[in-house]
């Protein structure tokens, strides 16, 4: 799963975290990291690759069964991520 998503289809989602990501943010390629404002550290699970140009974008990291994706605010993408910190 991930890809294009319909923001309505989340509610089968449930929400883990909402912080933002610091600074300039170019997207994600293969195993991206991304250190959020509230100290938490999710990495690409799997292989996506997304070029975008935002400055401190809110994040939600959702959960699906015991999958996690991370919605990245302004892509309406999701990327599947795991947490490492």
């Amino acid at each position: 799963m991930g890809g294009r998503i319909d923001p309505a289809a989340l509610g089968t989602f449930e929400l883990v975290t909402e912080s933002e990501i610091e600074g300039a943010f170019r997207g994600w390629e293969g195993d991206t990291a991304f250190l959020l404002a509230n100290g938490e550290v999710w990495q690409q699970s799997a292989w996506r690759c997304r070029r975008v140009h935002l400055c401190c974008p809110d994040i939600r990291v959702w959960r699906l069964g015991t999958r996690f994706f991370l919605e990245v605010a302004g892509t309406r993408e999701i990327v599947p991520v795991q947490r490492v910190h």
